[in-house]
């Protein structure tokens, strides 16, 4: 949407609305809105464009259903910044009053549109409410909350997706979950393993995670892995060596993980944890 025909620009913020999940009534009120940013004498000279956008985004505040601006098609940090700032004018002009933005309603739309199960949801409202104010913007803190929930719920999403969802830049969105992770000392991965031995009921809790310390200490890199992957290779290692014997499919089928996934996790963790040539958690997987 650059400088085009009003009815045009209605048209294309019509099915960017859509497209986004955004409501009925909440497309309404953003024409409206546009409506009288036309008429209005200081706005109506801007950018047709540029005012949908602001428009759009000012009726989603205004209805707690809040859009990342990088969604609303102006994915570079200039567009940003005129969007941002054609908004504050809107809204200044327009004089337009919002309440405080509520993250766990944000969090709560994102989850929906992602399809996130109650169990995760609920995880990532706990998180949010644990986690202190570190500055980041609402979305921020929401899709970290999601990103840190699921990863501890093996219900893994791709970063393409939450960037599709969102339109937000994923690599903000994991420094912020490292830093709430870090702040509420916080391992996803010692987490979901501990509840993968819970849940297969091994009693190796302890032992995971001393074998997931050993790890991290030894290989970084390895911690590249999904949790859940990673955490079933663990698992299963942890589980040959104290002699149980325990198939790789049941584990990967209680971490939600492929098999073959899990198998290669379980082979990194063997080559880091024993030296070589010695064959203590057995001779073939």
């Amino acid at each position: 949407m650059s400088s085009i025909p009003p009815s045009e620009a209605v048209e294309e913020m019509c099915v960017l609305a859509k497209r986004l999940g955004i409501t009925d009534q909440t497309r309404n009120e953003a024409k409206s809105i546009l409506s009288r940013a036309l008429e209005n004498k200081k706005l109506k000279k801007s950018n047709v464009g540029e005012l949908a956008r602001a428009s759009l985004y000012l009726a989603c505040r205004l209805n707690n259903e809040p859009v990342a601006l990088g969604s609303l098609g102006a994915m570079d940090p200039e567009g940003k910044k005129k969007v941002f700032r054609t908004y504050q004018r809107l809204k200044r002009e327009l004089e337009v009053s919002l309440a405080p933005v509520d993250v766990c309603g944000i969090l709560y739309k994102f989850c929906r549109i992602l399809g996130i199960p109650d169990d995760v949801r609920m995880k990532a409202e706990s998180i949010l409410e644990r986690s202190g104010n570190d500055g980041r913007s609402p979305q921020t803190k929401a899709q970290a909350a999601i990103l840190l929930a699921s990863s501890m719920c093996g219900c893994i999403i791709s970063p393409q997706k939450l960037h599709e969802v969102t339109g937000s830049n994923i690599t903000v969105v994991r420094c912020a979950a490292k830093s709430m992770a870090d702040e509420l000392k916080m391992d996803p991965y010692e987490e979901f393993s501990r509840s993968l031995c819970e849940s297969l009921s091994l009693g190796l809790e302890e032992i995971t995670a001393g074998l997931l310390k050993d790890v991290r200490l030894i290989y970084p890199g390895v911690l590249k892995r999904p949790v859940n992957t990673l955490a079933g290779g663990i698992v299963y290692y942890a589980a040959r060596i104290s002699g149980m014997p325990l198939s790789m499919s049941r584990i990967a089928e209680a971490a939600g993980a492929n098999e073959s996934s899990v198998r290669k996790a379980y082979c990194d963790v063997r080559r880091v944890l024993e030296p070589e040539g010695e064959e203590s958690a057995g001779t073939k997987v």
